[in-house]
């Protein structure tokens, strides 16, 4: 299989997957923000990226590690680096078991289990995960992201809307349904058929940490940032505040959906695109491809965009419809800075990727420090922008060292019709909004429509 055919597949599973876990989760999402008080909700999506930021940080990044390290490697490489990543997950568990008792003794001891189960759950997850991406079990782990969501919907509504629990609650649930997906993982692949500790070499370590520990900036900047823009929010605006972000930010969900499937499959692709001769030819047409893609899709997200505000979530969060446009640009640009990532992680020059990730994640809490005080909430969304403006714009300089991209003429006009888009959700015309939907809709076939009719010819032969 060439490696077009490869990336369209691996990509085409993982968003299958991921885009029926994605559709529950912002089904949810309303269900959950209205169980919840504004402030236990804003409080959970913070200790959500407290988690997030910790798990790489204690694990040392073993998760990408153990990815890249067995995705092309023979039996006994694979069996060294899976015990490698095996040991530092329990050191991790071990260090969250004696630092989470600690601060939250000082904080709010009743938070100290829930808090802790998540943590010890999304640490296992996160190891088990890639190391079935590191096996090319792409159905499996799309499987595992499924029966994931699955669990916590349900665990979550019997916490949350039956037992009551609240803020614990929804900490269980979400709990539960890492371990069950890691359980999954576990029985569906052998993991520990692949745990030797008689294989494992000093030397195996050190090379693990080689590729890993650069990449832990990049894992734990964003969400160290995130730290602060909601602490900054909890400062200067209020707790609620918090909230209405937290919801703003589930807006770029089925963009979010297409970036998480297609980046895990190019992460294989441009391994396996390194060696080859068409390698500056593929990674030009993927990058051309995916960018049309990708505007096109946040395109229909925007239009869709006062409609969500106004008849699916609570009337309390819709200042979040102005936030959210920030943010789908926000994330178009972190979309292809991740896009050069898969690029330098596969030529191992990680360092690029931690470097830069630790610059923009600076100039990020500086600019919402400056700007909070004027324009409060708007002063995140801009800033999330301006950082990942940046991350886009270094990566691509030094990229250029080592291959040469180059965007196509048409760009220019596709990205004009898009800031119109962004334009609309300023102006408060219902008339406007809903026609910018059917518009969407034409613009989306019609930037696509090259794919769409390979795609329709595939499945035809394939009947």
């Amino acid at each position: 299989m060439n490696i077009y055919a490869n990336l369209l597949k691996n990509t085409s599973i993982l968003f299958l997957g991921t885009i029926c876990v994605r559709a529950i989760s912002f089904l949810v999402v309303p269900l959950f923000s209205s169980w919840l008080s504004s402030e236990d909700f804003g409080m959970f999506d913070l200790l959500c990226i407290y988690v997030a930021m910790s798990v790489p940080l204690l694990s040392l990044s073993n998760g990408e590690g153990v990815f890249r390290k067995i995705i092309d490697a023979d039996k006994e490489r694979t069996i060294r680096f899976t015990t490698v990543a095996f040991i530092q997950t329990i050191v991790a568990a071990l260090l969250f078991c004696i630092i989470v008792p600690i601060i939250f003794h000082f904080y709010n001891e009743q938070l100290t289990i829930p808090f802790l189960s998540l943590a010890l759950g999304e640490l296992i997850a996160y190891l088990l995960t890639n190391y079935a991406r590191g096996k090319k079990k792409t159905v499996l782990y799309a499987s595992s992201s499924f029966i994931f969501v699955c669990v916590m919907a349900v665990s979550v509504t019997y916490f949350v809307f039956l037992k009551k629990m609240g803020l614990p609650g929804i900490l269980y649930g979400y709990s539960l349904g890492f371990y069950v997906e890691s359980v999954f993982i576990v029985c569906r692949t052998g993991f520990f058929k692949d745990v030797n500790f008689a294989f494992v070499k000093r030397k195996d370590f050190a090379e693990m940490l080689s590729y890993s520990l650069p990449l832990i900036p990049n894992k734990i900047s964003w969400n160290f940032v995130n730290i602060i823009s909601r602490t900054l929010i909890l400062l200067f605006i209020g707790a609620a505040s918090n909230g209405v972000f937290a919801i703003a930010s589930k807006i770029p969900i089925i963009c979010t959906a297409l970036f998480n499937s297609f980046h895990m499959s190019w992460q294989e692709s441009a391994v396996d695109a390194m060696n080859s001769n068409e390698k500056n030819s593929f990674y030009n047409n993927v990058f051309n491809k995916s960018f049309e893609l990708l505007l096109s899709t946040c395109m229909v997200i925007l239009s869709f965009n006062h409609f969500l505000f106004t008849y699916i979530f609570d009337e309390k969060y819709y200042e979040a419809a102005y936030i959210s446009p920030f943010l789908i640009m926000a994330m178009i640009f972190f979309f292809f800075s991740e896009f050069f990532s898969g690029i330098f992680n596969a030529l191992q020059k990680t360092s690029v990727n931690g470097l830069s990730t630790f610059i923009s994640a600076l100039l990020n809490i500086l600019f919402s420090l400056i700007l909070i005080k004027f324009i409060g909430l708007y002063a995140i969304a801009i800033a999330t922008l301006f950082s990942y403006m940046f991350l886009f714009v270094f990566r691509w300089v030094k990229l250029k060292k080592f291959l040469s991209l180059s965007v196509n003429s048409d760009i220019v006009w596709r990205v004009l019709i898009f800031l119109v888009f962004v334009v609309i959700q300023y102006i408060n015309c219902l008339n406007l909004h809903l026609l910018s939907i059917p518009v969407s809709l034409f613009l989306f076939v019609y930037m696509n429509r090259f794919v769409l009719i390979k795609i329709t010819k595939k499945l035809k032969r394939n009947r």
